[in-house]
C-alpha cells in the first residue's frame, strides 16, 4: 500500500497515534514507515511522548535527551545515504553526548 502524506503528521498520526502541524509532501510505503519506526522505538527503546515540531516543522517525540523525529529526504545526500529519502531521525543522549556515551543515527523508510 502506497499513500501520499501531506503532512509530517499524518506518517506518525498512522504509526504512532501523534500529530504535528508541519507540511511535507511525501510518497511512503505505509509498511516501510512502520517498520521504520519500529527499528527507532528499539534504539530508543520504545515509544516516547509527543514533543515540539523539531527541524523542517517535522514531528518529534520524546525529550532533548532521548528523541526522535521523522524528516524529508535532503537532495544534497548521495544515493543509499539514510537521509537520502524520508527517514527518521533519532538519539539518546542518557548516557552522555554523542561520542562520549550517547548514541543517535537515522533510518530510512
Amino acid at each position: 500500500m502506497e499513500c501520499v502524506l501531506q503532512t509530517a503528521a499524518d506518517v506518525l498520526d498512522v504509526v504512532n497515534s501523534g500529530d504535528a502541524g508541519s507540511v511535507v509532501s511525501l510518497v511512503v510505503d505505509l509498511s516501510s514507515c512502520k517498520a521504520a519506526l519500529k527499528k527507532v522505538h528499539e534504539k530508543v527503546g520504545g515509544p516516547l511522548p509527543k514533543g515540539e515540531p523539531g527541524k523542517f516543522g517535522s514531528p518529534q517525540a520524546g525529550t532533548p535527551k532521548k528523541r526522535y523525529r521523522m524528516d524529508p529526504g535532503h537532495p544534497n545526500r548521495p544515493p543509499g545515504d539514510p537521509e537520502a529519502g524520508p527517514h527518521f531521525n533519532w538519539w539518546d543522549y542518557t548516557g552522555g553526548k554523542r561520542g562520549s556515551g550517547g548514541s543517535g543515527g537515522a533510518v530510512p523508510m
